[in-house]
């Protein structure tokens, strides 16, 4: 698997070629039979293959719709080639009140709503980079 250091200065488009490699599948886990990467995983994995000062991840809009009622984030990631950058934007939503029963009667009472939301906006936005789209394809 190439990583930054087989470049010596990569370009966006490296980058991009990077990050679109399959990835590892040992870090990959399930859940109900869904496959996906905790975000701590791509973290690890775009700093590990782009280099921590080829990418960074901000939050640019967040609240709370209490009608729906949903926490959504959305948030940019960017890649930065000795070139340019560039940048795919992601959304998460979840519920705001997961300890309390879906439509099927189950609760979802782990972590918290805007963590939650903005974790799947990261995977949203990786995925937007190319990075991990085998495990979209179902």
């Amino acid at each position: 698997m190439r990583t930054h250091s087989d470049y010596k200065d990569p370009t966006v488009a490296d980058l991009l070629e990077i990050l679109r490699q399959p990835i590892d599948r040992s870090s990959v886990r399930q859940k109900q039979g869904i496959d996906y990467m905790t975000v701590t995983t791509i973290k690890d994995a775009l700093d590990w293959l782009l280099g921590p000062h080829r990418w960074r991840w901000r939050v640019v809009h967040s609240e709370s719709l209490l009608a729906a009622p949903y926490y959504v984030v959305r948030g940019e990631l960017t890649l930065v080639g000795s070139d340019g950058e560039h940048t795919q934007t992601g959304q998460g939503a979840e519920p705001l009140w997961p300890h309390l029963p879906n439509d099927k009667g189950k609760t979802k009472a782990y972590g918290d709503p805007s963590t939650n939301a903005e974790a799947s906006a990261l995977r949203r936005a990786a995925e937007a980079h190319g990075f991990a789209r085998e495990l979209w394809r179902k």
